[in-house]
């Protein structure tokens, strides 16, 4: 009733070769799901940055100041974007004086570009954030 230490050692030998071949087939499958968490997370802090440039140009504009200042808050809410003129866009600023139901809206739209594209993904995205805000009456 011992133990055959070689049969054992022939079982580990042969063993470790499998578990060769199950690592070399789920490898892909891993990798994709890593850099798909990466892409997402990358869009998802780009997506929050788009969101807090709108909300900046529109309180920007709520105090009835010039498109141009307008689209230069929003464009330095986010500098890590590189937002441009283009990518701003201010579709209605507060009158003077302001009204009690009047509005400013911002809209800030971004073309975002996955770093490491997954096949059958698209490689772009555009991201486009409205912020909309109640003018403050100016005194």
């Amino acid at each position: 009733m011992g133990i055959d230490v070689t049969k054992m050692r022939e079982r580990r030998d042969d063993s470790r070769g499998a578990v060769a071949v199950e690592f070399a087939l789920l490898l892909p499958f891993l990798l994709a799901l890593l850099v798909g968490m990466l892409d997402f997370a990358l869009a998802f802090n780009a997506q929050i940055q788009v969101s807090q440039a709108a909300q900046a140009g529109a309180r920007a504009a709520s105090v009835g100041l010039a498109s141009g200042v307008v689209t230069s808050r929003a464009q330095g809410a986010s500098p890590v974007l590189g937002l441009t003129a283009s990518n701003v866009s201010v579709d209605a600023s507060c009158p003077t004086p302001a009204g009690n139901n009047s509005t400013a809206t911002v809209t800030v739209s971004y073309p975002f570009h996955f770093p490491i594209p997954l096949p059958g993904v698209a490689s772009t995205i555009t991201i486009r954030q409205r912020a909309v805000t109640p003018c403050t009456p100016t005194s």
